[in-house]
């Protein structure tokens, strides 16, 4: 079905005239008389305003193969790839935080035995890089 054949059904299914539909998108009646003969198209504003008017897609109002909103294709993929790779991201973190929990303790094994201080407190510093990184991972599955 055609852009101007899906105006004309749409409007008509609303029980609205041209001039009815001309005073809700603020244009004139002869630009709906128009875009229904196909001889101009809405530009990209009234198209939207169109779609929100009658409840569908604007792929469906510019894709003649589409009879109706159902035949759209699916974007599920697209949303399933995104949360793959913000799984793979918290892992990331959560790998880097016990990294840091594991060099925290190597800190703090070789500072208790050297006697040193400054092991100990870079080993406070990595545990604090560790819960950084532990929260981002768990914020990022949420």
């Amino acid at each position: 079905m055609k852009f101007e054949e899906k105006l004309i059904q749409l409007r008509k299914a609303r029980g609205l005239s041209q001039e009815a539909l001309a005073e809700q998108l603020g244009v004139s009646r002869q630009a709906i008389s128009r875009w229904e003969l196909g001889e101009t198209t809405p530009d990209l504003a009234k198209l939207k305003q169109l779609s929100e008017l009658y409840g569908v897609s604007t792929d469906y109002l510019l894709h003649d193969e589409y009879t109706s909103d159902e035949d759209l294709p699916k974007v599920k993929e697209t949303t399933q790839t995104f949360r793959s790779k913000e799984i793979a991201r918290s892992y990331i973190f959560f790998g880097l935080a016990l990294l840091w929990l594991l060099i925290g303790l190597v800190n703090i094994l070789f500072g208790c035995i050297a006697g040193t201080d400054v092991l100990i407190w870079c080993s406070l510093f990595h545990f604090f890089n560790a819960g950084v990184c532990g929260f981002v991972a768990y914020r990022s599955k949420r």
